[in-house]
């Protein structure tokens, strides 16, 4: 995959601030990983985290090592196909609002869903049935409201509630209101 404009600068940036927040360059962090002989993405995020590196140089550190993630487009892929592929422009639209929240939001595929982080994780994007996909935000404290249901059920990390789109325009000025919201609480 291409790096687009806006993904280049926030590479330039993570590489800038690497050496300053973890005492290491990301080049340095790159041979330290390479060294353990990592796998794959997975077990390169679990290394990071253990090493103390946040999610911006976890994924940055990832994305050095198992470049443009096929694996990753393959399982949204995957997600998208069959009854539930006319969800896959909802999923781009939710993934397009966040990535345009800020520079630092990780967008992180995995067999049954797509996290989204920052700090910590914000938001958990599915393919809940054939004709919607579900977005789980935390928004501990919020209010319900008749689109955005909180979930009973959530506790301590887990998101706190679920928005359900139908078609590309519920992923609206209060959906985006609400993301935001909850991108803005990972980031403390």
């Amino acid at each position: 995959m291409k790096m687009t404009e806006r993904s280049a600068r926030w590479m330039e940036t993570v590489v800038a601030n690497c050496k300053p927040n973890t005492g290491r360059t990301l080049a340095e962090w790159t041979r330290l990983a390479r060294t353990a002989r990592l796998k794959d993405a997975r077990g390169a995020r679990a290394w990071a985290k253990a090493q103390g590196l946040s999610i911006v140089y976890a994924t940055a550190l990832v994305d050095q090592l198992f470049p443009a993630s096929a694996g990753d487009d393959a399982l949204v892929d995957a997600q998208y196909s069959g009854a539930k592929a006319p969800l896959r422009p909802i999923y781009e639209a939710v993934v397009g609002a966040a990535r345009r929240l800020g520079p630092d939001v990780a967008v992180m595929p995995r067999r049954s869903q797509v996290t989204l982080s920052r700090a910590t994780t914000f938001a958990v994007v599915r393919a809940g049935a054939k004709d919607r996909v579900d977005v789980a935000l935390k928004l501990h404290g919020e209010g319900a409201t008749p689109r955005l249901i909180a979930d009973p059920k959530a506790a301590g990390p887990d998101p706190s509630h679920v928005v359900a789109l139908q078609s590309r325009k519920d992923v609206d000025r209060a959906f985006v209101g609400w993301l935001r919201k909850a991108y803005e609480r990972a980031g403390r």
